[in-house]
This record gives structure tokens, sequence and C-alpha cells, in this order.
């Protein structure tokens, strides 16, 4: 067995007796005072059910050695944070907001026997597919069609300047009825790759407007 892969094995060790750890009531003492772990509503366990060290080493190792020959993380877990819990199939499963070290989050499953420990993520986290813009509820188109209109709008305005296309963009938000906070986020994530920065007419006209349609466009694209 290589170095390589006693440090995998090592690893899948260590992984394996954290999931499969027993976890007891609490039952706490001090000097003169007890206090109890239970309280008669809810009672308190030796460990956290889940945490971030609980994700699949899939999800955090590249196990090639040829690409990772340092068994270096690649993707680190901050926190298992959120859960909301419910019973299905035998299983007590919970819905998880997992975080990684840059503070972006993903959701995921993870189940127990008995809800108390032993809880293991499935294999993969949970895939969201976007609303469908004629959804019974009515809400508004996705990020790709509202992000189309946007573009054919921007097209056809021969003042590419900040106030004209501020006031041209609000105009059609207001007309449409859609949510002005979901049109400037998608827009803006489009443009900068970011949720933050400054405002959103004062970045297009910076960038001016066939590099505004350009980098719209290829958002729109890999929306889909």
């Amino acid at each position: 067995m290589t170095e390589f892969e006693e440090k995998v094995a090592a690893l899948r060790q260590h992984h394996e007796e954290l999931l499969s750890r027993k976890n007891c009531p609490r039952h706490d003492e001090t000097f003169g005072t007890f206090h109890y772990a239970h309280n008669g509503i809810y009672e308190k366990y030796q460990y956290p059910i889940l945490t971030a060290e609980h994700t699949p080493l899939e999800w955090r190792y590249d196990f090639c050695e040829k690409d990772n020959p340092f068994l270096m993380q690649r993707i680190m877990m901050n926190a298992t944070l959120n859960s909301g819990a419910l019973k299905w199939k035998d299983k007590y499963v919970v819905v998880v907001r997992v975080e990684g070290a840059d503070r972006k989050s993903f959701f995921a499953v993870a189940e127990s026997p008995n809800g108390v420990d032993n809880f293991r993520f499935w294999p993969e986290p949970i895939t969201m597919p976007e609303a469908p813009s004629n959804s019974p509820e009515g809400g508004e188109p996705g990020s790709a069609q509202t992000l189309t209109e946007l573009c054919t709008l921007l097209e056809q305005l021969d003042d590419f300047s900040l106030q004209n296309q501020e006031k041209v963009v609000h105009a059609w938000i207001e007309e449409k009825g859609y949510k002005l906070g979901n049109v400037m986020n998608a827009w803006r994530l489009a443009l900068v790759g970011e949720g933050k920065g400054p405002g959103m007419f004062d970045i297009s006209a910076f960038l001016g407007k066939d590099e505004t349609l350009r980098r719209t466009r290829r958002a729109i694209e890999e929306l889909g």
C-alpha cells in the first residue's frame, strides 16, 4: 500500500468512526448544583447530530493521486445549518444548508435510523429546478427570459447614458409588474458575477453598450 493509499484509508476510517458514533443523552453534574440535560420537554445529547465533518469525503477531496498527491481538501466545508426534519420511509431525514469555507451554500439531505446518530448524507446535494414562468402561482419569468427581454430593450437604446438607461429600464419593469430586486440581481450577476457592488446603471454605463450586451447574452446562454 502506498503512502497516499494509507492516508486515504486512515481518512475513510476516521470518517466512518464519526458517522457510526453512538450519541447518548447528557447527564451534566457540577459541584453543588445539578444541571440536567432534560427539562421535561427535550433532552440534550452529547454530540451534535450533524456537522461539516459528516459531509461525504468525495465532496471535499479529489482522490486521484495524480491530480491531488498531497490529499488536500479541494472544497472545504464550514458548517451545517438550518435543518428541517421529517420522518420518511422509517428514516429520520433532515434537509440541511451546507456552507463551504467560502461562505457559499447548498442544500443536501442526510438521514438517520433513529434521529440522534448515524446520520449519513445522500450521495449528491439537492438540485433545485427553477420555477417555470407559467407556474400556477403566477410567478415572474425565470432569469433567462427576464434577461432576454432586458437585452432586447437595451439593444434599442441609442442613448446609453446612465440616466436614460435607468429611466427606460425602470419603466419597463413597472410595466411588466416585475420585482426590481429580482431583475437587478440577475443582471448584476450577468455583468460582474457578484451579488453586490456599485449601482447597476453605473456598471452598465461604465462598460458601454456593446460590452453590456455581450455579457448579458453570455449569461443567457449559460442559463439555457
